[in-house]
């Protein structure tokens, strides 16, 4: 069996997955200051270098969390071996979860017997409530578990951590990885299952997936109710869509990005007379399409173009080199280039707009693709402003963010959440690198975060579009 092509794209949001921060605190840490100044990722690793250098006798769990951030930054830049070095030290010097799932993490991409054995050694013990942690933590630490099990051959265990685990993540990777271990086990019909869940959003573009599907039907010989279910789940994926577009007034859109990637989004035209600047917003890699109702339908009322623009990995814009989000793991820095390179030629369909103003243009990001439109508008001077809905910055990522951040020739919206309390510092290191007296850091009394904040409090409606006529008054002269 042929385990390389399966384990390293379902590795997916390998340490997002797990969400436990090496500390919880909005007081700056050693490392924390590091990760702010820390311009670009040789910097940032050179730096926690010399502090782990610094500290490693006295404070011991600063030089331990410093090879964490730096073991994790290889791995981002694609370099697994060096990651693996790095992620080594920290679990000697302080053997925390986070270190152990991050280091557990490559040696299971590896799909290697032996590699899974050293895994699972490294994580027994961490995987029950007084591990510490959510159920939410110790249910992606059981899951790692369980995949171990399963690549170092013991099905029977493999099953029990993935089949208990893996409901609680809720994450498609982790569904394929557990569809394995079942067909494996002898269970076709619920690796078939668990693999058509999957079609509930959208086509099945994973190559793995697909595979195990065509194998599991083979054995059950359902090929006729199969193709039958799929269609009809896509059907309905399909009329989902189609009826939030119909609701919005939009319409589809696709392009080819400069390598050639298909792109697509969906386009809220403007209505009315002369031209208005437009507003391209990035998907985030969790909110589905729905969740952007409020949010795109309020500026596209107040006379702004809309782009609401899918990244690889997600909606529409996907095929099988990057059939999800988790496929962005082990080039996690390439690929944020990549797509803020994918928003500029996004920048140029909206601008292509009837009565879109393609001089001047705001871009929106949330959650995690705002480090990625922030870096796009640093390069950009099509941009006159820029809207960051609660964004998570990681450690790896608040420093290059905060430079690009320094860059911008155009002012700044944070829209931030009371559950957003671990960005506190970071968010305030970025509203004071913009430009104070045009951009603003507001905060808001609702539950959620991302684009979910729009539907459910009419204040943050009314503060961004009162910032956005006041940005834009004078950068989108009338004609």
């Amino acid at each position: 069996m042929n385990l390389r092509g399966l384990v390293a794209p379902a590795v997916g949001l390998a340490v997002a997955l797990l969400s436990i921060p090496a500390r919880a605190s909005v007081v700056p840490t050693a490392t924390d200051s590091v990760c702010l100044e820390a311009r670009t990722p040789e910097e940032l690793r050179q730096r926690l270098q010399d502090l782990a250098r610094q500290r490693v006798g006295r404070y011991p769990t600063i030089a331990a969390d410093a090879y964490y951030i730096i073991g994790r930054s290889w791995n981002e830049g694609g370099e697994r071996d060096s990651a693996l070095a790095w992620l080594q030290r920290s679990v000697a010097l302080r053997g925390g979860v986070p270190e152990r799932a991050a280091l557990a993490d490559i040696w299971l991409a590896s799909g290697d017997a032996a590699a899974a054995g050293r895994a699972l050694d490294l994580l027994r013990g961490y995987a029950s409530t007084s591990g510490g942690g959510t159920s939410r933590q110790q249910s992606a630490v059981r899951a790692r578990l369980g995949w171990a099990h399963f690549l170092a051959g013991h099905p029977d265990s493999a099953l029990t951590f993935l089949s208990t685990s893996v409901p609680t993540l809720k994450a498609d990777e982790w569904t394929i990885r557990w569809a394995q271990a079942e067909l494996d086990g002898g269970d076709a019909q619920k690796c078939s299952e668990l693999l058509l869940d999957l079609v509930a959003h959208g086509p099945l573009l994973d190559p793995n997936a697909s595979r195990l599907l065509e194998a599991s039907v083979a054995q059950t010989g359902s090929y006729s109710a199969v193709e039958a279910e799929i269609d009809r789940r896509l059907q309905a994926w399909r009329a989902k869509e189609e009826s939030t577009m119909k609701d919005w007034r939009a319409e589809a859109a696709a392009w080819n990005a400069p390598d050639g990637f298909r792109l697509h989004g969906t386009v809220l035209p403007r209505r009315g007379k002369g031209r208005r600047p437009g507003v391209l917003v990035l998907r985030d890699f969790t909110s589905p399409l729905e969740a952007y109702d409020s949010l795109v339908t309020g500026l596209n009322r107040q006379g702004y173009a809309v782009l609401l623009m899918e990244p690889r990995g997600m909606g529409r814009s996907r095929d099988t080199t990057m059939c999800a989000p988790y496929a962005w793991w082990g080039r996690e820095e390439r690929m944020r280039d990549v797509v803020a390179a994918d928003v500029a030629s996004g920048l140029t369909v909206l601008g292509a707009q009837p009565l879109a103003d393609s001089t001047a243009m705001v871009v929106v990001g949330s959650r995690e693709t705002a480090a990625i439109v922030t870096a796009a508008a640093a390069r950009d001077p099509r941009v006159k402003g820029v809207v960051l809905i609660t964004p998570r910055p990681s450690t790896t990522q608040v420093g290059p963010l905060r430079a690009a951040t320094e860059r911008l020739r155009a002012p700044c919206y944070f829209q931030t959440a009371p559950e957003e309390f671990d960005y506190t510092a970071a968010l305030d290191a970025l509203y004071r690198a913009t430009d104070p007296k045009r951009s603003r850091l507001v905060d808001c009394k609702s539950a959620g975060s991302g684009p979910e904040l729009f539907q459910r409090d009419a204040r943050v409606r009314t503060l961004l579009g009162d910032w956005l006529r006041e940005t834009l008054a004078a950068a989108s002269p009338k004609r």
